[in-house]
């Protein structure tokens, strides 16, 4: 059976957490100098474990930022919050396969971003790997996203992320036929961040065969229901 024929799907709903200083920030088309203290939304705290105890998420993405930048880590804040949910997915932009570390129910993401388009490279990790996007293409080497995930479809990782950097916190909505390509060039499961404003474009996700959606804006301002990412589906 085919990708485009399969029945829609429950989608697998993942709460998005940025960490910086310390801290959960709010981002957005991936300017990270402007990031700062997410206190707008519903939790009043942006002091990570607080944050998780308030809005009670069953699965988290986190990019350390800190680590990203090589400015340091939110590890420690990642180990406080593993154990109040059922999985983290963690981007800490490893750029060495031998940077990987275990943490109980804690799964790596390995960036293009840091760790580069390599098959060759890549094939060395273990883990989900984030095909990070931006401007339309995949950073970064510049290649178009579809071709890239045909020309790593092989590769053994557990899932693969398209994370659309540029329309992180922005709403910007979904294309379909861009998410219907990006289905066809992988056999893995595979979740998509960046610009998911509302439960339409959830339904789009599922009828695409997509199997899971990195979310945060669109929690906060009550467009998708927290009570969504509770459960961990939709």
């Amino acid at each position: 059976m085919t990708y485009q024929s399969r029945k829609t799907k429950k989608l697998k709903l993942i709460l998005a957490i940025d960490l910086m200083n310390g801290l959960v920030v709010h981002g957005k088309s991936g300017q990270r100098d402007t990031y700062a203290p997410l206190t707008w939304g519903l939790s009043p705290s942006a002091v990570p474990k607080e944050y998780i105890r308030n809005l009670r998420p069953r699965y988290v993405y986190i990019a350390d930022l800190n680590s990203i930048l090589e400015q340091g880590d939110n590890i420690i804040h990642v180990q406080q919050i593993a154990p109040c949910v059922d999985q983290v997915l963690l981007d800490k932009g490893d750029r060495d396969p031998n940077s990987l570390i275990q943490i109980p129910s804690v799964l790596p993401i390995i960036g293009t971003e840091t760790a580069g388009c390599d098959p060759k490279k890549l094939s060395q990790y273990s883990g989900v790997l984030s095909v990070d996007i931006k401007c339309g293409v995949t950073i970064p080497c510049e290649r178009d996203p579809v071709e890239f995930l045909y020309e790593i479809q092989h590769l053994s990782f557990e899932a693969i992320i398209i994370l659309n950097i540029s329309t992180v916190g922005t709403g910007a909505g979904l294309n379909p036929t861009f998410l219907t390509h990006l289905r066809a060039a992988t056999p893995l499961p595979l979740y998509y961040g960046g610009g998911v404003a509302t439960t339409k474009d959830l339904d789009m996700l599922a009828a695409a065969s997509f199997d899971g959606a990195i979310i945060a804006t669109a929690v906060h301002k009550g467009d998708i229901p927290l009570s969504a990412i509770q459960k961990g589906c939709w």
